[in-house]
């Protein structure tokens, strides 16, 4: 297969009918869900063992020409571990035609040209979940990558009463979205991007692919600097080096918190010096040629548990 056919295929990792299949004890059970007269599908992990109150749950989002399986593959399914370890759900909704329509209004993107309703999609998956498991509905979270990180900017612009923080990973906001997006609550943000990510710009302007511009985006920077308004943070930031574990991988990741926000809320920065479009400590799924480094000094499922969840994990990845 060439290059671009693999590239195209894998990279950019870019109302209510209810039913669950049948499933083994070691893989997501598959919940079908009818929304917009669309049969939709997500994966969810149950913990292991029961908790013994209400859990948080994480709503997981692939990229674009990804998948739930493929987004599991690729983090090498540690959001599992921890929701077998702490007592979490982890629900992977999977995109039409493996996209999410976001705020990019990107025409060459599937759901975006049929104007997929995807917030409604996953608004409803949130119902349905805190109805028929033992979901916190005030501790719901929803992370993406890349094309699912900017549509998890767009849930949390769109639906943040449902929604108490967003993890955004190789992802920053498209321009025109702060002019529209004015949520009515604070909420908990994590951002994780790299300064030499190929395809999203660590500085803004052309999200690029295959040389070819699909939107303009906001830098990192800005991204960040809108959260801090919206959250109302006063806090004077934290800035830390995490250790160099893998000099090997050719990254450095500064960590930089913003406190002293509403509803003690957070904003928080990963900086990923060297790194690429990926998700940190997970796999290198395409050539460092297509995509950049991916960081091995932090394992990005950790730290998200970490930062929504108040338990921060020590060990980074292996």
């Amino acid at each position: 297969m060439k290059p671009c056919l693999i590239l195209l295929t894998v990279l950019f990792l870019i109302q209510g009918c209810f039913t669950e299949t049948a499933k083994n004890d070691a893989s997501p059970v598959r919940l079908d869900i009818m929304s917009d007269s669309t049969r939709r599908a997500c994966y969810l992990h149950r913990p292991a063992k029961t908790p013994s109150g209400k859990a948080p749950l994480f709503i997981v989002l692939h990229g674009a020409g990804g998948s739930p399986k493929g987004l599991m593959k690729i983090t090498g399914r540690r959001f599992n571990e921890l929701a077998d370890i702490h007592g979490l759900y982890i629900a992977y909704p999977e995109g039409i035609k493996k996209t999410w329509n976001d705020y990019r209004r990107d025409p060459s993107t599937y759901a975006y040209r049929r104007g997929i309703d995807d917030t409604g999609f996953i608004s409803l998956l949130i119902d349905r979940l805190v109805a028929d498991y033992m979901i916190d509905a005030g501790r719901v979270y929803v992370i993406g990558f890349s094309n699912g990180g900017f549509m998890a900017l767009r849930l949390a612009c769109e639906i943040p009463q449902k929604i108490a923080g967003i993890a955004v990973i190789a992802a920053t906001l498209p321009a025109g979205q702060p002019g529209i997006c004015r949520p009515a609550k604070p909420l908990d943000v994590v951002i994780f991007n790299g300064t030499d990510d190929p395809i999203v710009p660590y500085g803004g302007g052309g999200l690029m692919l295959l040389g070819k511009t699909r939107g303009r985006i906001l830098s990192t920077d800005a991204t960040v600097r809108y959260w801090q308004e919206i959250n109302g943070c006063a806090g004077t930031p934290l800035a830390r080096d995490l250790p160099d574990t893998d000099p090997a991988d050719g990254t450095r990741v500064r960590e930089i918190t913003y406190g002293g926000c509403g509803s003690g809320t957070r904003v928080r920065l990963y900086s990923i010096t060297g790194g690429g479009h990926a998700w940190p400590g997970g796999s290198q799924y395409l050539s460092e040629r297509f995509i950049g480094n991916a960081s091995r000094d932090i394992n990005a499922c950790d730290a998200i548990y970490g930062f929504f969840c108040g338990n921060e994990i020590i060990n980074i990845s292996d």
